[in-house]
């Protein structure tokens, strides 16, 4: 008996990277996005992560931003940002099919990417097919991350509401004493 269980992505290194850099690069977006919704609120770091974790997923805390943007934002940022979130919201749809999928048998350079995920609309059947990618295919998914995560980080240095370079991530830690 094996002590491991194999699973074909394993023998799928530059899929498995690319899986990684996809985890990380959207980290380093939502951690942005904490930063204006931090703006958006006029509150502290910790307090907008805590809003930013009630909501359970990505998409409603997008909309959430969308909201207070199109409500409380009066400066000449707030279209593009607006246009940002609306990327973000496409990207995430990219994202899950990665993310939220089993990766099965290796054809040629691609692997058979079989969905996990059924449509949240109950009364709908599931139209998804499995479909093969090669590690480039989820890189340039990675890569318009990256560039959404950096014009939002730019953004943020334009304002002068960031706490630090653009992509460099801080964890603050709440004091436990």
């Amino acid at each position: 008996m094996s002590d491991k269980k194999h699973l074909p992505i394993d023998d799928a290194p530059e899929h498995a990277a690319a899986l990684g850099r996809l985890i990380a690069h959207w980290n380093a977006l939502e951690r942005i996005l904490v930063i204006f919704l931090q703006w958006l609120l006029g509150t502290s770091w910790f307090k907008a992560l805590l809003v930013f974790h009630q909501f359970s997923n990505i998409t409603g805390k997008i909309y959430l931003l969308k909201t207070l943007n199109y409500q409380f934002n009066e400066n000449e940022f707030k279209n593009e940002i607006d246009r940002h979130l609306n990327t973000a919201l496409a990207l995430n749809e990219e994202r899950n099919k990665f993310i939220h999928a089993l990766w099965g048998v290796i054809v040629d350079d691609k692997i058979v990417r079989v969905p996990a995920m059924e449509p949240c609309n109950h009364k709908k059947t599931s139209q998804s097919v499995n479909e093969q990618f090669s590690s480039q295919d989820i890189q340039e998914v990675v890569d318009k991350i990256a560039r959404l995560s950096q014009s939002l980080s730019d953004i943020t240095h334009q304002m002068g509401i960031a706490p630090w370079k653009p992509i460099q991530i801080n964890i603050v830690l709440p004091r436990t004493d």
